[in-house]
């Protein structure tokens, strides 16, 4: 399976936002995926496979830091590298804009999830305790330090 990475677009948005609400219990408004379209510290993209909304990365750079917004992938997608292809994306912002740590919460449940972060890198480092809604959950907080712009 093969997917295109492009830069979310008001073309994207009424998948995106139908995608939110099929991947998550508390999805992000329209308002909020809007926002990702004008803030200028906001980097969204959508996967496209066969001209389909595969999946959507929003990420936020937050002046020392890149932070993951959100990373989802369409059900009948997964397990198909595409999340994988997200995290290198995050990379290559993260290098883009010469933010030496990427951060991210995951609901500690989700174990394909956490494995996933683990396998690109990323290192638990806290919880954020009932950080989730619907159900109420703890999250997971991992950061990855980008190597190459660390201080010595």
């Amino acid at each position: 399976m093969t997917f295109d990475i492009l830069p979310f677009s008001h073309d994207h948005l009424d998948a995106v936002e139908a995608l939110e609400k099929r991947c998550f219990s508390d999805p992000f408004s329209r308002s909020m995926l809007e926002s990702a379209l004008t803030n200028e510290r906001a980097f969204a993209f959508v996967a496209l496979s066969g001209g389909k909304v595969a999946g959507y990365l929003e990420l936020y750079d937050s002046v020392d830091s890149l932070y993951v917004c959100s990373i989802e992938t369409a059900p009948e997608f997964r397990r198909m590298g595409l999340a994988d292809l997200f995290l290198e994306k995050t990379d290559e912002v993260a290098e883009e804009r010469k933010l030496p740590l990427i951060a991210l919460e995951v609901r500690v449940s989700n174990a394909p999830a956490v494995a996933l972060y683990e396998k690109h890198g990323y290192e638990r480092v806290g919880i954020r305790r009932d950080y989730y809604a619907k159900p109420r959950e703890d999250a997971a907080v991992y950061f990855k330090h980008i190597s190459t712009f660390q201080e010595n």
